[in-house]
């Protein structure tokens, strides 16, 4: 076994595509920066022949290899064909620039399968964008099956369900999974920090902005689907009479694909769609935004700051241990204050163009793709030498915590 993760040879196993989420399309970008010797295999990476013939074989050709990782798009919580079938279909409608959906079906079945008979000493799941409160004790069950560590957020970043605020029932995604909400995700990352490398949303290089706030035609924004706080905000604005940027972009994207129209299964308008959001940030100088009912922070805490927009939000759970400081970095608002926020802040536009800034430079610096691969690679180096314990986050420094000591990173 190698001695430090930069000398590791490790297979990195998913099918490759193009993701509505960045983070899933970034996230082999992200490992195979945290190492110098990466292999890749999946529909997408390897020929159809080496795919017949199975990752066990593809891993006895090629190897030995010291650890695989399994890619965002693997389902590993799929128990039964309808399971695999529903992950193929989801992928061929909501990704682009993936394999026929018999292909991704027969790659899921035979990963599936090979996980616990790989020939490998180590083991990871990427999992940053699971739904934590969707997660059963089956599942966990499943991490332990495959003796998986995971790469994802740590207990930090999640409450369990009796603490959460009352308006987080309003939340669609709630409703639409109250049968099977558990806290199975935070008691497993609370009890087994060893087996979790602390890792959330990050953003890659194109995604900052150096343009200045006086020089973006629109003043607010909030981007994304309307969960109950953006709602809020929403009405907040239209009952001050202030306007806002329309999205109907995104609305005309949603409708497109409920009528079935392939707008996010084609790469096309999948990058059309990323685009708009993206020139949505660039072209706005104040961008709300809050967290969802889950309260893990979602990816556009870290994009509207490396946008170099103004982030105005409702922070989500662990904002200031990633180092956000309300007031520096970005500006505390509720819904309801959020007008008298705005009101504010265009009355002092070097104080906000200042914010702004600072929050963009924070980003660059602890939650960018080099950022993260960097904190990843100091999880993985602890773990080939035994004394990985978990890691966090304190006042914006990434900790590692070991059997001998605890060590600042990046």
């Amino acid at each position: 076994m190698a001695q430090s993760w930069a000398d590791m040879k490790i297979l990195y196993t998913d099918v490759h595509l193009h993701s509505l989420n960045p983070t899933n399309t970034l996230t082999s970008n992200l490992v195979a920066s945290a190492v110098d010797d990466i292999h890749f295999y999946g529909p997408g990476f390897v020929s159809s022949s080496e795919l017949a013939s199975g990752l066990v074989s593809f891993i006895e050709q090629t190897g030995p290899y010291d650890a695989l990782v399994l890619g965002p798009n693997v389902p590993i919580f799929a128990w039964k064909p309808s399971d695999v079938l529903a992950a193929a279909n989801y992928a061929r409608r909501y990704t682009a620039l993936s394999s026929p959906t018999q292909d991704l079906v027969n790659y899921y079945e035979d990963v599936l399968a090979s996980i616990p008979l790989a020939p490998v000493g180590l083991r990871f799941a990427c999992l940053v964008t699971l739904d934590c409160y969707g997660c059963t004790q089956a599942h966990i069950d499943r991490i332990e099956q495959f003796d998986l560590h995971v790469i994802a957020p740590n207990s930090a970043f999640s409450t369990r369900l009796e603490t959460q605020p009352e308006w987080v029932n309003q939340e669609a995604h709630f409703v639409r999974k109250k049968d099977r909400l558990s806290n199975a995700w935070t008691d497993f990352t609370s009890q087994k920090p060893e087996r979790v490398l602390t890792t959330l949303h990050f953003v890659g290089d194109a995604e900052f902005s150096f343009r200045g706030l006086s020089a973006r035609a629109g003043d607010v924004s909030i981007p994304g689907v309307e969960y109950v706080l953006r709602k809020q905000a929403v009405i907040a604005l239209k009952t001050a009479g202030i306007q806002y940027s329309t999205k109907g972009f995104f609305v005309a994207f949603r409708l497109a694909s409920r009528l079935g129209l392939p707008v996010f299964g084609r790469f096309t308008s999948l990058k059309l769609f990323n685009l708009l959001f993206f020139r949505d940030l660039l072209d706005t100088r104040y961008v709300y935004t809050a967290r969802g009912a889950y309260g893990t922070p979602i990816r556009k805490f870290f994009e509207i700051p490396a946008a170099g927009a103004l982030m105005v939000c409702s922070p989500p759970i662990g904002f200031a241990a990633l180092g956000f400081k309300d007031g520096e970095h970005y500006v505390h608002a509720e819904p309801d204050q959020l007008p008298r926020v705005l009101k504010e802040l265009k009355a002092d536009p070097s104080r906000a163009q200042t914010i702004a800034s600072a929050g963009r430079r924070l980003v660059f610096e602890k939650h960018s793709l080099r950022a993260r691969a960097e904190q990843l690679r100091s999880c993985f180096d602890a773990i080939l030498q035994g004394n990985y314990k978990g890691a966090t986050w304190n006042d914006g420094t990434f900790k590692l915590i070991t059997t001998t000591t605890s060590n600042d990173s990046a």
